[in-house]
């Protein structure tokens, strides 16, 4: 991710580009179709593929062969990944053009189990894990929010341990539900010291603006400076970077 950064950086005078693909479809196909065009055309340095709910609560399940992904609906919100051989499908569609990085969706169930065979198919330039979310909270998974808390901790550390840039998402679950702006600025200050104290070096700090869609556009960048300014120092008082 830093190399892939610096390189569009110092070419382009630009920063890197990523957007998400998912198509809720019977099977992976139209998913591979648009990835294989978007590498082609070299307009985005990363793509962030976006699985149906079934594979982000069973995908674990799947590889061990627990559960048998016939029994399950396809490509409700995304597309229907059930195997690593998706996975490798989906990475091979890239492999054109700007030879684009892959990542994807974060796990609701397993999440150490499913990001173990995200690295190993995908070679993630940078995972996204909340803290909150993505349990009983949202209705996204089984875990209560304790166990979910306590499992995606267990997944940062695991990130961490392969020196992993990480993507924490939970400012951005707020704005979806219209927080204030002081809570979201409170939440990246928890968020980068989670990251800290999870033993990651580079965290990716996500500013999503237009959130809510009616906000004043400089009041918008006021409340992303402040998030940032806040936490900044932790870049100068410890190991760890800010991207």
């Amino acid at each position: 991710l830093l190399e892939r950064i610096k390189q569009v950086s110092e070419l382009e005078n630009r920063p890197i580009i990523r957007a998400h693909i998912g198509a809720a479809a019977e099977t992976i196909k139209p998913t591979v179709d648009g990835v294989k065009a978007i590498s082609e055309a070299g307009c985005l340095e990363i793509i962030s593929l976006a699985p149906d709910q079934v594979a982000q609560a069973f995908l674990p399940k799947f590889d061990r062969g627990e559960e048998d992904p016939k029994k399950y609906r396809n490509g409700e919100g995304g597309a229907p990944i059930r195997s690593r051989d998706d996975l490798r499908t989906l990475k091979t569609a890239t492999k054109c053009g700007n030879w684009p990085m892959t990542r994807i969706y974060s796990g609701t169930d397993e999440l150490v189990e499913a990001a173990k065979i995200f690295e190993d198919t995908l070679h993630m330039p940078f995972p996204a894990v909340p803290i909150f979310f993505y349990n009983r909270l949202d209705g996204r998974g089984p875990l209560s929010i304790l166990d979910g808390i306590n499992e995606h901790f267990n997944t940062m550390r695991w990130w961490a341990s392969i020196d992993k840039p990480l993507e924490i998402n939970d400012p951005h679950q707020w704005q979806l539900r219209r927080c204030s702006d002081d809570m979201y600025v409170t939440d990246h200050i928890l968020c980068g010291i989670v990251a800290l104290k999870m033993g990651l070096k580079n965290y990716v700090m996500q500013l999503m603006f237009d959130l809510p869609p009616e906000i004043d556009p400089l009041n918008d960048l006021a409340k992303m400076k402040a998030a940032f300014e806040i936490i900044e120092p932790l870049t100068r008082h410890f190991d760890c970077n800010i991207i």
